[in-house]
């Protein structure tokens, strides 16, 4: 009877439910949409596929802070978050926990290396969650690629906005992306301090930083003499309030291929030398990602109290420094230096606080305290 007749509809109805027919059959995959737009995207499904892998990975050691909760409600509203913020915050992390909250309703994730990428696969009809990392570049800014992708940006940005089913995700140093603002029309648009969310180490009460560490040791694999030493030893209590707690460090510390390189005895000591030492954080950042005059001012903060300086004393400070620095070295001067310092630096390297200049985390004063130990550099500074 009727009943017993397979139709089209019926049929496509059975490939969509076993994709794995269609996929053994090539001549199936001329009439399929599905096949044949993954044989054409093929990389970035492998990419989407592998940072699916990833953040589901991420997913068992994560650690819910307010973070969280105050950036899903920014992104719920504008569509777009920008996240910023210190090396090894755990800006990633974030990204991809709040995406993988939308993935948990059914949306599909769209990881972006490019904005081309993101033009060629918005889709109104499909909720998407779009995720691009360090979009203005890992190393430092690169103004000629900047200026021709600022206005591809800008645009993107508005059609996601537009968009009730798109919601975009992108993070960057805070340093880059202050640089970027200072050269760039689009992102110079006040209206994107709506959708900046800015991540900082302050963050993590005390219990959230037990319980990252808690979960890195668990789910990384440590071996489990390392973890009887960091108990035996009290480094736990040591590590979870040390002044230079940072995620990236924990994560580091914690991965068994590094540990495994470490004897169990030693293990605590060289996990609070590394706290102590927070120059794989900064240095590559100091030395190659900033300009001369951002150093000149991280400079001067140096011999600032560590709870703050007045903005105008710190101008004295730096303006003197700098002078004599750009005389010395033949580096040009722009009477704007200080502003312009200021707004790259911000959320990355220092803090402002109503009228009060410091430096973000208290590692990065350590970092200077070594990095200033040449002799030369500090005759400069008494001149």
């Amino acid at each position: 009877d009727e009943n017993d007749i397979v139709g089209q509809s019926d049929l496509n109805g059975l490939l969509r439910a076993f994709p794995d027919v269609e996929k053994s059959h090539i001549k199936l995959w001329l009439s399929s949409t599905g096949v044949l737009d993954r044989v054409l995207h093929a990389a970035a499904h492998a990419f989407a596929a592998i940072t699916r892998a990833e953040i589901e990975g991420k997913v068992k050691v994560y650690a819910q802070n307010p973070s969280f909760s105050q950036s899903a409600t920014k992104l719920e509203d504008q569509h777009v978050l920008i996240i910023s913020g210190p090396p090894g915050v755990g800006k990633t992390t974030l990204a991809e926990m709040l995406a993988y909250a939308y993935l948990a309703e059914g949306w599909d994730l769209i990881p972006i290396m490019s904005l081309t990428d993101g033009f060629a696969t918005i889709n109104d009809t499909k909720k998407q969650v779009f995720v691009f990392d360090d979009f203005l570049g890992r190393i430092a800014l690169d103004l000629h690629a900047l200026s021709m992708k600022d206005s591809d940006l800008a645009r993107f940005l508005r059609r996601v906005k537009a968009s009730p089913n798109a919601r975009f995700v992108l993070t960057t140093r805070a340093y880059i992306f202050e640089e970027a603002r200072r050269v760039s029309e689009h992102l110079a648009d006040q209206r994107l301090d709506v959708t900046k969310y800015v991540l900082d180490v302050g963050i993590y009460t005390r219990r959230i930083r037990a319980r990252i560490l808690y979960n890195h040791l668990s789910v990384a694999g440590t071996n489990s003499s390392h973890i009887r030493a960091l108990i035996e030893t009290g480094s736990i209590e040591k590590i979870v309030d040390h002044k230079n707690y940072n995620p990236r460090i924990i994560e580091w510390m914690t991965d068994r291929l590094h540990s495994n390189g470490i004897d169990a005895s030693e293990y605590p000591t060289e996990f609070l030398a590394t706290l102590n030492n927070p120059s794989r954080l900064w240095d590559i950042a100091f030395r190659n990602h900033i300009d001369a005059r951002s150093r000149h001012l991280l400079y001067t903060l140096f011999f600032c109290t560590e709870f703050g300086e007045e903005l105008p004393e710190v101008r004295v400070s730096f303006e003197a420094l700098h002078a004599y620095l750009c005389k010395k070295y033949g580096q040009t001067r722009d009477p704007k230096d200080f502003e312009e310092s200021v707004k790259i630096l911000e959320g990355g390297f220092i803090n402002i606080r109503g009228t009060k200049i410091s430096y973000i985390n208290p590692s990065f004063r350590d970092y200077m305290a070594d990095y200033l130990r040449d002799g030369a550099m500090l005759r400069d500074f008494v001149t």
